[in-house]
């Protein structure tokens, strides 16, 4: 789900809208669904949105159609919602999110992670100190060397510097950190 005060919530909801996403994969998200809830009230979309009780991949199968799977962390309380600001919360549930679907990966029970947006200041706050989640998704899945890439249609991009102000890249950019990132790529 990403960050409660971000804007994850929201595209979660207006993604569930999107009949075309069932034809290529059935979503669950790892969240909390009272804030889910109060995103849908906040912003006037309906959504049907239920609690996995279940093994996922059983859930899953059941397909209740239309609906938002939702694998519910309840460790967000609402009361503590605040669209747009960055808070220690916010970045504690965020991370829980992100392991509890390494979890399920690394177990076999989903077959991919997407995640929403979350904040690294807030993360921050919250005493995980990655520079982003690539170094966190690192560190679960034990994982000694990769690379942040972003994929869309012909265009794939892998970045040799991640998470760092650009004027810094260019005295970080070295041959054997390229030579690096295409062997993870490569890979």
């Amino acid at each position: 789900m990403g960050d409660p005060n971000g804007i994850g919530p929201e595209i979660i909801l207006k993604l569930f809208r999107d009949k075309k996403v069932r034809n290529f994969c059935l979503p669950v998200v790892i969240g909390d669904i009272a804030v889910l809830e109060s995103y849908s009230k906040l912003l006037g979309i309906e959504s049907g949105i239920y609690s996995i009780r279940n093994s996922v991949r059983e859930e899953v199968r059941s397909g209740k159609s239309g609906e938002i799977m939702v694998i519910d962390e309840g460790c967000f309380d609402i009361k503590d919602l605040k669209p747009g600001k960055i808070q220690a919360e916010c970045g504690s549930a965020a991370v829980r999110y992100i392991k509890k679907a390494v979890k399920l990966a690394l177990d076999g029970e989903i077959d991919g992670i997407a995640t929403a947006p979350i904040s690294k200041e807030a993360m921050n706050r919250a005493g995980f100190n990655y520079p982003g989640h690539t170094e966190l998704l690192g560190e679960l899945t034990r994982t000694k060397h990769f690379t942040m890439m972003f994929i869309g249609g012909e265009l794939n991009v892998a970045l040799v510097t991640t998470h760092m102000a650009l004027k810094d890249v260019p005295k970080a950019i070295k041959k054997e950190r390229v030579y690096k990132t295409i062997e993870i790529v490569n890979n």
